[in-house]
């Protein structure tokens, strides 16, 4: 199944991030410089559980450019 999070800032982000952990196929739609870092670092989580960290890779783009079809 294929998902995808509109808007990833601090709860569609962490959805994403929670989700691609899980082994989902997850995309996050996301603009600008938050865009290009998620791309190029991963996403940086900050957890109670897990403390600090880095999901990656996580697939990430912009509504221009995303060409699949979510379930």
């Amino acid at each position: 199944m294929k998902y995808l999070v509109i808007g990833a800032g601090g709860t569609g982000g962490s959805i994403g991030a929670f989700m691609t952990e899980a082994g989902k196929d997850v995309t996050l739609i996301a603009r600008g410089e938050h865009l290009k870092k998620m791309q190029e670092q991963g996403l940086q989580m900050d957890t109670t559980a897990k403390g600090n960290y880095v999901v990656r890779p996580i697939k990430a783009t912009d509504m221009e450019h995303y060409d699949e079809q979510p379930d």
